[in-house]
């Protein structure tokens, strides 16, 4: 029986410190976390649209975002991994949504959070190729939402009034 992943929990000291860069070529047990974050996100398409090393317990700078601005969400699951992401041009115009985080109620507390609209980053695919994307929209949110995770941040940060926090449920009647 294979044994599910286990996603670490707000108040874990893991999800509030930087996470250590990788250097290649990568080792086998990065490799290991790769294939959980991959895997994790392949599973869970509904409540999971990116996994961050450290929300596994692994303190390394690996993180993979579903491309939901890509993907056809019947039949595929489009999954970027970025290894040692950093964002290197954000846009001055900026949007708002919701985000939530698994580590946080296990993904079920949502709360409105403003980011750049664009950013770019640069970041490694798993052979040390380097590689710059610009991610715009919903996607942006997701991958700067990841790319914190990586830096010690969770969104919470950018809730300033913790009454605007919802659960899933409330969130669905606000929504309605």
């Amino acid at each position: 029986m294979k044994k599910s992943i286990k996603i670490v929990q707000f108040g874990n000291p893991i999800l509030e410190q930087s996470s250590e860069p990788v250097t290649f070529p990568i080792s086998i047990s990065e490799e290991k976390v790769i294939n959980k974050i991959i895997t994790y996100l392949t599973k869970n398409p509904e409540s999971a649209a990116g996994l961050a090393a450290p929300q596994i317990g692994v303190s390394k700078k690996i993180c993979g975002v579903r491309r939901l601005d890509l993907e056809n969400r019947e039949t595929n699951f489009d999954i970027l991994l970025m290894i040692n992401p950093s964002i290197i041009w954000t846009s001055n115009e900026l949007s708002t949504e919701w985000e939530g985080c698994l580590s946080i109620n296990y993904g079920d507390l949502w709360g409105q959070v403003t980011r750049p609209e664009r950013v770019t980053v640069k970041y490694y695919d798993q052979t040390g190729v380097e590689h710059e994307e610009t991610f715009s929209g919903y996607q942006s949110h997701i991958v700067q939402h990841e790319i914190d995770h990586l830096n010690g941040i969770l969104f919470l940060k950018y809730v300033t009034d913790p009454s605007e926090l919802y659960t899933t449920e409330e969130l669905k009647e606000i929504l309605q």
